[in-house]
């Protein structure tokens, strides 16, 4: 998904240069660039995240857990994501009802051009599954680490 995250927002790239050169050149902007834009940021920012937590890129404050050792450092860690998972787990619940009810409706983007949403609200749906996945696997791995079993401490990144 990090992949694809990476080619849209190369693909935006391109578009908002195209648009940029059309309004300087013409006074007019490119059609469709400003609503694909919207959507398209959505959609490379929720397939970024669970990538992000995979490799440990995630922003994190250890003030307090750099002054633990490892072990508890990595219990406190999986304390912190294990009390996450049902959060996200909520979000991609929701964002599921959303993307269905979309999808039901044929909602669209209007613009210069109408864009179906639905596509974009099922990506950030299954994105914060996937996030969730990620954030049990490290919880797994930290708790692991906790025991004394290997598995990470608090500041590896998995991957």
């Amino acid at each position: 998904m990090a992949l694809l995250a990476v080619l849209l927002l190369i693909l935006l790239l391109i578009a908002t240069t195209i648009d940029f050169a059309s309004r300087n050149l013409t006074g007019r902007p490119a059609p469709g660039v400003f609503e694909l834009s919207e959507i398209g940021l959505a959609v490379i920012t929720m397939l970024a995240l669970p990538y992000t937590m995979q490799i440990g890129g995630h922003v994190a404050l250890d003030t307090v857990t750099q002054r633990m050792s490892d072990r508890v450092g990595a219990a406190v860690e999986a304390a912190g994501l294990i009390v996450t998972i049902p959060f996200l787990l909520w979000a991609a619940r929701a964002a599921n009802s959303v993307a269905l009810h979309s999808y039901a409706t044929r909602e669209v983007r209007a613009g210069l051009y109408e864009f179906s949403l639905w596509p974009a609200r099922i990506v950030v749906a299954w994105a914060f599954l996937w996030l969730s996945l990620e954030v049990a696997i490290r919880a797994w791995d930290a708790a692991r680490a906790a025991r004394g079993h290997g598995g990470l401490t608090v500041r590896e990144p998995i991957g």
